[in-house]
């Protein structure tokens, strides 16, 4: 099965054909945080944005969260008893 080769260069996307690259969209990628993951549908963003360009247009589907993930602080000896 073929996969595409897509990429972001310069907040554009573009899709690596038998000819050469290929500008997927004309619009740029909305937003200026950083593209962390690219598909031939859309992109995440570095802050967590998922933007889609199936409907001709840009559109945000969502947010990840992101950031630090909260853990309970526990003693040594906690943990140790735990897992007696």
């Amino acid at each position: 099965m073929y996969e595409p080769k897509v990429a972001v260069i310069g907040r554009r996307v573009y899709v690596m054909g038998g000819s050469g690259p290929m500008l997927q969209y004309p619009e740029p990628i909305p937003g200026t945080a950083r593209a962390i993951a690219v598909g031939l549908r859309g992109v995440v963003l570095e802050n967590g944005e998922v933007w889609s360009h199936d409907s001709g247009a840009w559109a945000l589907q969502g947010t990840f969260p992101v950031g630090p993930t909260a853990a309970p602080h526990q003693s040594m000896g906690a943990v140790k008893a735990r897992y007696r």
